[in-house]
């Protein structure tokens, strides 16, 4: 009975060992070696009461968050018109292969960017409901790099509005 349980005992002890190897050799998923830095392009277009744009509508401003800028403050004048900001465009920095041109942002998927859009009375809504201006007050539009992905490095960047 007593080689039994140091057999056990043995035999546990390797399957623990070999399995915390294992678990130790997984990349984390913050881990990514061969990620590149990403510039941001964040635009403005003119959209209706439903938040509806016609394919045609043209961009009435762009705001590209280069490497080292994660904060950018713009000021609008009051027109009435409802305004929709979102990310339109990135570009990788440095990636073989990849570089040399901007890519049209996703809205789903593992390189879609999380957008938030704060009004100034704290009230925060996630893309694609209501990032809007259409008020005389302060926004903030936060974009989020989506941690799922792996071409790029984590990243926030603020686009900050007043609308007077």
């Amino acid at each position: 009975m007593t080689k039994v349980k140091v057999f056990s005992t043995i035999f546990l002890s390797i399957i623990l060992f070999g399995m915390s190897l294992f678990v130790a050799g997984c990349p984390s998923q913050y881990d990514k070696p061969n990620s590149c830095d990403v510039l941001i392009c964040v635009s403005c277009r003119e959209v209706d009461d439903n938040g509806r744009y016609d394919e045609n509508t043209p961009t009435v401003a762009n705001w590209i968050f280069n490497i080292g800028t994660d904060e950018i403050y713009v000021e609008c004048e009051y027109d009435g018109k409802q305004y929709e900001y979102y990310v339109s465009q990135y570009y990788f920095a440095g990636l073989d292969g990849k570089g040399g041109k901007w890519f049209d942002a996703d809205v789903e998927g593992p390189h879609a960017f999380a957008t938030y859009f704060e009004k100034e009375d704290g009230q925060i809504v996630q893309f694609p409901y209501g990032n809007y201006t259409r008020e005389k007050r302060n926004y903030c539009l936060t974009v989020v790099t989506s941690g799922s992905a792996h071409l790029w490095k984590d990243r926030t960047v603020k686009l900050y509005i007043t609308v007077k």
